[in-house]
């Protein structure tokens, strides 16, 4: 058997879990904040199609990306808030504000693909794939900057959640590279 494999077949104690709530309010606010962005982005996108001087046009499309990458950004972060986990939590500001830029960078190109005139269905699933990477960019560089205060009382990334976890168990060694992106 592969050595991650108690990932999936062994399940932790239940006194090693954490139980987590989410504040509806504060989800519902995140889908707001997403929705709207999006709106705000295909308007400003539309103002860059009818851009005669392509200075216009690249600056409006920089707009567009630029508000859709926030929309995504604040969306995730609101999102992280609204999850309740009993233990403390904290942030890096500087690596908190950077992990806006895969975001505004991917919706940026992305904007620049899709408002071509002649649109065709591979540049239609290329801006979609680097719209997705951005999302997926900005997310993790989002969780690895979020800290919480374990139970055994060192300070982890949730990525390394079950690596706090096993702190309490000694049988278990540090989990490798792989299986830690695969948990979070």
């Amino acid at each position: 058997m592969p050595p991650w494999s108690y990932l999936f077949i062994d399940k932790p104690e239940d006194s090693l879990l954490y139980t987590s709530q989410y504040d509806p309010v504060l989800v519902v606010l995140s889908c707001a904040i997403a929705f709207f962005a999006a709106y705000a982005s295909l308007l400003i996108a539309q103002r860059a199609v009818v851009q005669v001087r392509m200075v216009s046009r690249w600056l409006w499309l920089g707009l567009s990306g630029m508000s859709l990458g926030l929309g995504i950004w604040s969306m995730h972060f609101v999102g992280m808030i609204a999850l309740s986990l009993p233990c403390a939590t904290s942030y890096e500001p500087s690596l908190t504000l950077l992990s806006m830029l895969p975001g505004i960078a991917a919706c940026s190109l992305a904007m620049v693909l899709i408002t071509r005139e002649e649109l065709a269905p591979p540049t239609l699933a290329l801006g979609g794939l680097l719209l997705g990477a951005g999302i997926v960019g900005m997310h993790f560089s989002g969780i690895r900057d979020r800290r919480l205060v374990c139970s055994c009382g060192q300070r982890r990334s949730p990525g390394a959640r079950w690596n706090a976890m096993r702190c309490h168990r000694p049988d278990r060694a540090i989990l490798p590279f792989g299986a830690r992106l695969c948990v979070g």
